[in-house]
């Protein structure tokens, strides 16, 4: 354990939690490289595959090298290329005003992130089962964003906007923040020729989370011009702001900032400004359970399912805060300049504008792990070469996210794997996957990287090193 808490405390200490999505995107976005593994590892003689059904273990005992023994990311969008999210990353306020960003555009905008990186992870047979311990860092980001957000953003982007009488009403956006430790114990065994069973059972270590809901932001205002005001018009000088929002979080890894206001009186309270990384810490702790089966009803075909991160997190009280907004400001001639400085604000989260009052938490809280639902069928030609199916359901919120890929599978000894896949529903049939293992390295893609519009992206890396002989199953 001394050795854990020195590599992570070196990862944390040197980069910032911020950084390293932005550094994790960036290389998705210029390189081929899902939170569990990439599907395309799935019917591989490779360890990745544990990550997707703990029954499917590998034929050799492995050590992965620590830190990039296995590292896979993904992103995913209905709307927005890889480009486009990393500006959205970055806050850069100049995408939302391309055209070709506009024109792609939904009613609803979804973002789905993912970053999983083990620290520590091995397998080895033993008898008639197969052990397996991983230590990993976990990090899922999911937003879903209204239309009429990037419609606001865009008008008053434009040179010399005025309110002449503009209404808007953004409506149900939200984004959810994941940060956690996951130290697994897994154990596979082959009942017989037809039966293999596997589970996995995970301690937490939860070190951020944060759930923000803008269930509606109305702004309205019809204001002088260029700062200039008619006298004979004050009465008709008016603006508003109307917000429900509210945000749960719990955080060490992650921090809020606050700014204090006046509510008037003697009484003055804290309302968030931002979000930032924090110094690394533990805010929480839960447990969850892999668990997975194969089925062979004839010697060539075999049928697969799996359960994973059945689980949850219980985030002490004292690291946790709650903050609502339900409120109503108006301004007239007097004080019009202060709704101006508001809605200025070109971030795509405007805390200003939100206006949430954080309050210490009563009680402690308890969030749920993204789920996932694992289906899988393979036929076997030849002994080397197979086809195969897969149907994966991630219930992440707020967007739940399905998946069906279909591959060819090349096996011609446990060094050496190759597989090419072909995923439909994500990336809507306009990408392909390969999965390599040559000796310890494999490599992985569910969706090849095909320009900054892709709006999907996923890539994992590994180096195991086999350990011992091979082990055929029965």
């Amino acid at each position: 354990m001394s050795k854990l808490r020195y590599y992570l405390k070196i990862m944390k200490r040197k980069i910032r939690l911020e950084r390293i999505t932005i550094l994790l995107l960036y290389l998705i976005s210029v390189v081929p490289i899902c939170a569990q593994s990439v599907r395309s590892a799935y019917f591989m003689d490779a360890p990745a595959r544990i990550k997707l059904n703990p029954a499917l273990y590998p034929t050799n005992s492995f050590f992965n090298i620590p830190v990039i023994g296995s590292i896979n990311a993904s992103i995913a969008s209905n709307t927005f290329g890889t480009s486009d999210i990393l500006d959205l990353f970055r806050n850069n306020n100049e995408f939302y005003m391309k055209d070709r960003f506009r024109n792609n555009l939904k009613d609803r905008n979804k973002i789905n992130a993912s970053v999983n990186a083990d620290i520590i992870s091995f397998g080895w047979h033993k008898g008639k089962g197969f052990w397996s311990v991983n230590v990993g860092t976990r990090t899922d980001i999911n937003a879903n964003i209204d239309r009429s957000l990037f419609d606001y953003l865009y008008d008053i982007d434009k040179s010399h906007h005025n309110w002449t009488g503009q209404t808007y009403d953004m409506k149900d956006a939200e984004a959810h923040i994941n940060l956690y430790t996951e130290i697994g114990l897994g154990y596979a065994r082959q009942i017989n020729r037809r039966w293999t069973v596997g589970a996995k059972l995970k301690f937490l270590l939860g070190m951020g989370n944060a759930n923000l809901k803008i269930n509606n932001i109305h702004v309205e205002g019809y204001l002088p011009t260029d700062g200039t005001i008619d006298p004979t018009k004050y009465k008709d000088y008016y603006a508003k702001i109307v917000t429900d929002a509210t945000l749960e979080s719990s955080l060490k890894g992650l921090k809020l900032k606050y700014s204090n206001k006046d509510d008037g009186g003697d009484n003055y309270h804290k309302y968030i400004s931002d979000i930032k990384a924090g110094s690394f810490g533990i805010g929480g702790y839960g447990t969850a359970i892999d668990l997975g089966l194969t089925f062979r009803p004839i010697s060539n075909i075999m049928l697969s399912a799996s359960v994973l991160d059945l689980g949850f997190i219980n985030w002490n009280k004292g690291c946790t805060k709650t903050a609502i907004s339900k409120s109503t400001r108006t301004y007239d001639y007097t004080n019009y300049q202060d709704f101006e400085s508001i809605t200025s604000g070109k971030d795509v989260v405007n805390y200003k504008m939100l206006d949430l009052r954080s309050e210490d938490a009563s009680k402690s809280r308890s969030t749920s792990l993204a789920s996932t639902v694992v289906v899988g069928a393979e036929c076997a030609f030849v002994k080397q070469f197979s086809l195969g199916v897969l149907y994966t359901n991630r219930n992440t919120q707020p967007n739940n996210i399905s998946e069906m890929t279909f591959s060819a599978n090349f096996r011609p000894n446990s060094w050496f794997n190759l597989t090419g896949s072909y995923s439909m529903i994500q990336s809507l049939g306009n990408s392909f996957g390969v999965g390599l293992k040559i000796g310890p390295l494999f490599l992985g893609t569910d969706y090849m990287f095909l320009g900054n519009n892709s709006k999907c992206a996923n890539a994992q890396i590994g180096i195991s090193i086999p350990i011992g002989k091979s082990k055929s199953k029965i």
